[in-house]
């Protein structure tokens, strides 16, 4: 996760090598896709969703990546490459709330 956090794409594609699941959670169910969008790293995020990387998870709160997009100010830029790729833009977090109202 700390990886995905700072944009070490070729770490993330060397253990996802080594069989570490692309969906794999952290303690608050934050995916690599999750944490990419928490930090506006396009790289990791693109990486990760060539390996197949649920574009749509969610975390123990509700919240899919692309709520962190919109949330963290990367909406013009890694959303909207999102939504391109197919993510929910209606997704409803536990809070009710859609992607672009935030967490």
């Amino acid at each position: 996760f700390s990886s995905a956090r700072h944009g070490r794409v070729e770490e993330i594609e060397k253990l996802l090598d080594q069989g570490i699941p692309v969906d794999i959670r952290d303690s608050h169910g934050n995916t690599l896709l999750t944490i990419a969008c928490q930090n506006g790293n396009k790289r990791v995020a693109k990486a990760v969703l060539r390996r197949s990387a649920d574009i749509n998870a969610r975390n123990y709160k509700g919240n899919t990546p692309l709520h962190y997009c919109f949330s963290y100010g990367y909406g013009d830029t890694l959303g909207n490459y999102l939504i391109e790729k197919g993510a929910d833009a209606e997704a409803i977090n536990n809070a009710g709330k859609l992607v672009y109202d935030g967490i």
